[in-house]
C-alpha cells in the first residue's frame, strides 16, 4: 500500500476511534421520540401505520427506519443508537471522500478529507446520535445525498454494467427514494435539496447519460424535475408541522421579550397574543432547550400554551408569522450568529 493509502487508513481509524469513544450508546427518548417508537413493532403495510405517520410531527423517514428494528425494547433501542452512530460515521467519511476528490494534489486532497470528516465532531449532532430523534439520521441522509449528486459517475457506471436497459429507471428510482427519505427526515432538508438541484443537474449532465441509454441533458432534466416534485410534495404536507413550529417560536422565544414582542406587534401580531400569559416553566429560555428530567413538564406547558396561541391568532400564525420571523432574523444577525455558535 502507498504512503498516501496508509495515511487515509490511519486517519479513518483515528477519527472513527475518537468518534465512537465519544458516545455513551445509552438511548435517550425525549420530545418527538414517542411518536417514532410508538410505531415500532407495527407492520409498515398496516393502514393504521400510515394514518399515524400522516399526523406525526415529522415525515415518514425516521419512523420507517426505526420500525426496521422491530418491537421497542432495550435491545432495539440500543441497536438504533449504534446504527445512528455508525451511519453518521460512514456518511461523514463518504461525503469527505467525494468532496476531497475534486482537490488537486494528493496531500492537499488528504488534508481536505480530514478537515471535512472532522465535521462529525460537531457537538450538537454528536449528542443526537444517542437520542431516538430525527436529527442524527436527517444529517446523515443529507450528507449521503449530496455525496451522490456531486459524484454520480460510480453509481451510474455500476447500474449500467449490472442492470442493462433497466439502468435508467433503476437510477431514477434510487434518486427518488433517497430524495424522499432525505426530505422526509426533516423539513429543512427540503430546502437543502432545492439548493442542490442545480448541482445535481450540472453533474449528471457532465457525466453523460449515454451509459444509461439516454441523452445527458434529458437524464439530468428528468432527475432534477423528479427531485423538485418530491420537494413540493413534502412541503405541501408540512403545513401543520410548520404552523406548530411557528407557534412554538412565538410562545418560547418572542413573548416574554419586550423588544421581540414589539417587533412582531409592529409587523401584524395581534396584541392579544402579545399579552398571552405563559407558565413559569417557559419563562427561562434555557429551560426550553435543556434536556433534563422535567423535560416532559416543560413540553406539556409549551404544547398547552402553543394551542392557546393558535386559538387566539390562527390566521396570523398560519399565514403571516413565518415572514415576520424571517424578517426578524435578517434584521438581527447577532441572534443567528449566537445560535450558530451555541450549536
Amino acid at each position: 500500500m502507498s504512503v498516501e493509502g496508509l495515511a487515509y487508513v490511519a486517519a479513518v481509524a483515528l477519527l472513527a476511534g475518537l468518534y465512537l469513544s465519544a458516545h455513551t450508546f445509552e438511548p435517550s427518548c425525549v420530545d418527538d421520540c414517542h411518536g417514532y417508537t410508538g410505531l415500532m413493532g407495527m407492520s409498515v403495510f398496516a393502514p393504521d401505520y400510515w394514518i399515524w405517520v400522516r399526523d406525526m410531527f415529522r415525515g415518514f423517514a425516521v419512523p420507517v427506519i426505526y420500525s426496521a428494528f422491530g418491537e421497542q425494547n432495550e435491545y432495539s433501542e440500543a441497536a438504533i443508537v449504534y446504527f445512528q452512530a455508525v451511519t453518521a460515521l460512514a456518511a461523514w467519511f463518504f461525503f469527505a471522500l467525494v468532496v476531497s476528490s475534486f482537490v488537486t494534489g494528493r496531500w492537499r486532497r488528504f488534508l481536505v478529507f480530514v478537515l471535512i470528516a472532522s465535521g462529525m465532531f460537531s457537538r450538537g449532532y454528536l449528542r443526537f446520535d444517542d437520542r431516538l430523534l430525527s436529527d442524527s439520521l436527517a444529517l446523515s441522509l443529507v450528507l449521503a445525498w449530496f455525496a451522490l449528486i456531486m459524484k454520480p459517475e460510480p453509481v451510474m457506471a455500476y447500474l449500467a454494467s449490472r442492470c442493462g436497459k433497466a439502468a435508467l429507471p433503476v437510477f431514477l428510482a434510487t434518486i427518488a427514494l433517497m430524495t424522499a427519505f432525505v426530505t422526509s427526515a426533516r423539513d429543512t432538508n427540503a430546502f437543502l435539496v432545492v439548493f442542490g438541484v442545480p448541482l445535481a443537474f450540472a453533474q449528471i449532465r457532465r457525466v453523460g447519460g449515454a451509459r444509461l441509454g439516454a441523452g445527458p441533458t434529458r437524464v439530468a432534466a428528468v432527475t432534477a424535475a423528479l427531485m423538485m416534485a418530491i420537494v413540493v410534495l413534502q412541503l405541501s404536507t408540512a403545513g401543520r408541522r410548520n404552523s406548530a413550529n411557528v407557534a412554538n417560536i412565538i410562545v418560547g422565544m418572542v413573548i416574554g421579550d419586550s423588544s421581540r414582542t414589539a417587533f412582531f406587534v409592529r409587523h401584524g401580531m395581534p396584541v392579544s397574543l402579545a399579552q398571552l400569559d405563559r407558565p413559569q416553566a417557559l419563562r427561562d429560555a434555557s429551560t426550553l432547550r435543556a434536556i433534563t428530567d422535567n423535560r416532559a413538564l416543560v413540553l406539556g406547558a409549551l404544547t398547552s400554551t402553543r394551542n392557546e396561541a393558535r386559538a387566539k391568532a390562527r390566521t396570523f400564525i398560519r399565514s403571516e408569522a413565518r415572514l415576520v420571523y424571517a424578517t426578524w432574523l435578517v434584521t438581527h444577525p447577532e441572534y443567528v450568529v449566537r445560535n450558530v455558535r451555541e450549536s
